[in-house]
């Protein structure tokens, strides 16, 4: 594939957009979800590996070719649930991005793939957006039953949704 087709594919990549199926403010992609994923991994695991990294980066941007198809609907028909990670997988070797995870780095990719949109859905209720609510039962509920690192467990445990002041301290 030409460099720059390459390009356009994952730029395009980033701007599928998440959550559709609820009505929240402003815009949600995964280019942002992505980006926010990265930073919250290197905030709770600053030595992560770059192969992680990438991984974190990665791993939607097959939803280039299928949309962002809601989890309910994975949930409710497997056979969809296991096409679509088929394709996905396809499409990731199509652009050459398939990252091989060990047991240790799967984990932690699951952990902030989930934290990240439960940190999403505090900012939307901190908006007065209530449609996240059932979404952050649903999140809670598959994070209490996960195998997740202890940091990631504490920064659930501890974090309380605020906004930092927009002056740096003196």
């Amino acid at each position: 594939m030409h460099p720059a087709d390459r390009v356009t594919y994952l730029r395009e990549a980033s701007h599928v957009e998440r959550a559709h199926t609820i009505p929240h403010h402003g815009s949600y992609t995964v280019g942002k979800h992505s980006y926010d994923m990265v930073m919250l991994l290197l905030a709770l695991k600053p030595d992560a590996s770059l192969n992680l990294v990438k991984a974190v980066l990665y791993h939607d941007l097959g939803e280039r070719f299928t949309g962002d198809v809601p989890t309910p609907a994975k949930h409710a028909d497997g056979e969809m649930a296991r096409r679509l990670d088929a394709f996905e997988a396809r499409a990731l070797d199509f652009l050459d991005l398939r990252i091989e995870l060990d047991a240790e780095e799967r984990r932690w990719l699951h952990a902030v793939d989930k934290v990240e949109l439960l940190l999403w859905c505090k900012d939307q209720l901190a908006m007065g957006n209530m449609n996240a609510a059932s979404i952050i039962g649903s999140l809670l509920e598959i994070l209490n039953h996960s195998d997740l690192p202890q940091i990631v467990v504490e920064f659930i445990d501890s974090h309380e949704w605020a906004r930092n002041p927009d002056r740096l301290p003196s």
